[in-house]
């Protein structure tokens, strides 16, 4: 686990870089080290997304243990599955040298993202869908992906069509993850 100053730092890597600012990566530990340190990102998110759950969840009729089981392997899966699958694909392309860098950055980008939605989701959850609510939801859905794009081609050097590609990879594995566990709910 990172020390509060890694944390400090990383997460503002990550908000540089959401404002499309490319000095972000400066502020990440690029080490091996600082690869196994930010997997520390989903123990820092985790609280607001146990309470986002929850009130998805709320009132269900569905055991809260068999919840917690599926959302807690979802969970792992979502976090371990992309840099997993991305080793092969950064082999394939001879983008190696640069992996640990864009896996670093890219899981902090995940203390942004929570912070956009954790919001929207718990005032969907509580208040119920609006057209308002929707649109916002939307448009921070489209804000995270060019934001994960703008992550793959800084972090990689990469083109645009394949920093596009990646993030496409990566919301497939994403969708794969939640439609195979959702029939375990």
């Amino acid at each position: 686990m990172p020390d509060t100053r890694e944390i400090l730092a990383s997460i503002q890597g990550a908000y540089l870089l959401a404002r499309f600012d490319a000095s972000g990566m400066n502020f990440f530990n690029i080490s091996n080290d600082g690869f196994w340190r930010s997997f520390g990102a989903a123990v820092v998110i985790a609280p607001v997304v146990l309470v986002t759950m929850l009130a998805f969840y709320a009132g269900s009729d569905i055991n809260p243990l068999r919840i917690a089981v599926v959302e807690f392997g979802q969970y792992v899966a979502g976090w371990a599955v992309f840099p997993v699958v991305m080793i092969f694909v950064a082999r394939s392309m001879n983008l190696t040298d640069r992996y640990v860098g864009y896996i670093i950055a890219y899981n902090w980008s995940s203390v942004i993202q929570v912070a956009l939605f954790a919001p929207l989701n718990l005032a969907l959850s509580y208040s119920g869908a609006s057209w308002l609510l929707e649109f916002m939801w939307l448009s921070a859905m489209v804000f995270v992906i060019i934001y994960l794009i703008f992550i793959a081609k800084t972090a990689l050097g990469t083109t645009l069509s394949i920093a596009i590609s990646l993030v496409g990879l990566d919301l497939l594995l994403t969708l794969v993850i939640i439609l195979g566990t959702s029939d375990l709910l």
